[in-house]
């Protein structure tokens, strides 16, 4: 009888590290970073870029752990420049208005503008809550090294807006997982800047960590 259950307890293991191993064969950097980057495009009106992705299996059981190696997300540089020259345009007289100008400017290049950029950002993910409750928890995610621009236009326009949101699906047949972070850790803000001037707004900050 202990004998049988040896030779059982044995082989759910030896299937288990089975699984294990070829998971962690499955998500190479290359397979998930080529994987990450196609559907980052199907959530943006523009270009996201994701450097390099890995996963760990193997010593975070029955977790996941993924750490990214930076995360570009930008537009081409003509998709606001109709609003941006107007804005700029508009005739000043204060003392801030070469800030300003500065402000409006931040994030902008010659053939694309920078919406956001991520230098690292990591997150565990718990396999068994989903296999067994259907749930995405994040017992923790962290993001560095960060700088974010960004500009609102008008009441309907901002630069925000080319990031597409995922369409409202039919979930009476499969209902939608439950998403649950339960720590968020921010550090190395290097640039956060934020205008609308037609409110009057024009802010930069950066912070080590919230």
């Amino acid at each position: 009888m202990k004998k049988a259950l040896k030779w059982i307890l044995f082989i759910i293991a030896g299937l288990l590290v089975a699984v294990l191993v070829a998971l962690s064969i499955i998500l190479s950097p290359k397979v998930l970073t080529n994987t990450a980057n196609k559907a980052a495009a199907g959530f943006v009106d523009g270009k996201a870029v994701i450097g390099r992705v890995d996963a760990t299996v193997l010593r975070t059981w029955p977790s996941v752990r993924i750490d990214i190696d930076s995360v570009t997300v930008t537009y081409p540089h003509e998709k606001f420049s109709q609003q941006d020259s107007l804005i700029i345009s508009r005739p000043r007289f204060t003392r801030s208005f070469a800030s300003e100008i500065s402000l409006l400017d931040a994030g902008r290049g010659e053939e694309e503008d920078t919406l956001a950029f991520i230098g690292r950002l990591s997150a565990k993910a718990d396999v068994l809550a989903f296999l067994v409750r259907e749930k995405v928890r994040i017992p923790e995610v962290a993001f560095s090294g960060v700088r974010a621009f960004a500009h609102i236009y008008n009441d309907s326009t901002a630069n925000w807006t080319m990031i597409l949101l995922p369409e409202k699906k039919d979930t009476a047949s499969k209902p939608v997982p439950v998403i649950e972070a339960e720590k968020i850790r921010i550090s190395d803000i290097q640039d956060l800047v934020l205008t609308d001037p037609s409110d009057t707004l024009y802010a930069r900050a950066s912070f080590d960590a919230f």
